[in-house]
């Protein structure tokens, strides 16, 4: 990946690293639909974060903007490993904010601090769904409107995910959202005093279950399959790299 040379002299020793030049990133080719480049991206960067979980790295922060893109060959990278943490570090004391909203993974969402492969698994479904249909899936402006965004496209978890996984995670309890007597219209007189009626359009506009939207899109069965196999509030059930295509 890099080539190190030493320079030595009597009062210093420099180290020159000499990086591979990449002249774009996913960003500036995501935001249209293209189911060639989604397919060729999920080819490539399943296969960089097999190699990453296989040696306890998670990501944390996979987004369109960490993947370099080589527009000679095609050839794509993960970059920016500033958020990375070990697979192995289960504290969940960090004080630390790590992911882009976009493409953060609910359980992270509502305060969770655990991270996994699971967390990098999430947000290469959202990518890669945004690569299919040309816009982002989940789109909040902050945390609590993305939270919003996902019970929109993937309804309220079961009961089931709620007891056995959700039940610790911090923010759970502080929020209302799968609660069955908080309704739509309560959300929204809570919601509104902190928003513009463009911002309470956009959340209303997002309550399109994620079957619906992918459905419009005429996709290929296996795409749909694959976007649904990942795009799951539970961590159990999300595929894995394995058994991504």
């Amino acid at each position: 990946m890099f080539q190190r040379k030493s320079y030595n002299q009597e009062t210093s020793t420099c180290y020159h690293l000499i990086f591979p030049f990449y002249d774009s990133t996913l960003q500036e080719q995501c935001n249209e639909k293209n189911i060639e480049l989604a397919n060729e991206f999920i080819r490539q960067i399943s296969k960089g974060l097999f190699y990453l979980h296989e040696n306890n790295i998670v990501h944390c922060d996979l987004s369109p903007g960490n993947i370099l893109i080589d527009s000679l060959t095609g050839c794509m990278v993960i970059c920016d490993f500033g958020c990375a943490h070990s697979s192995s570090d289960n504290s969940n004391d960090s004080n630390e904010e790590v992911g882009t909203r976009y493409y953060k993974a609910p359980e992270h969402l509502f305060g969770s601090k655990r991270y996994s492969s699971s967390t990098d698994i999430w947000s290469l479904g959202a990518i890669y769904a945004q690569l299919l249909i040309g816009y982002p899936v989940f789109a909040g402006e902050s945390d609590i409107e993305q939270i919003g965004r996902v019970v929109g496209r993937l309804g309220k978890p079961s009961k089931k995910v709620e007891q056995d996984e959700m039940h610790d995670y911090p923010d759970t309890n502080k929020l209302m959202f799968f609660s069955d007597s908080y309704s739509d219209d309560d959300y929204e007189d809570e919601y509104s005093s902190e928003s513009d009626d463009e911002e309470m359009e956009a959340l209303r506009a997002s309550r399109i279950l994620l079957k619906k939207v992918i459905d419009d899109e005429n996709l290929a069965e296996s795409e749909k399959q694959l976007i649904l196999g990942i795009l799951t509030w539970s961590i159990k059930d999300r595929l894995t790299i394995p058994e991504v295509p």
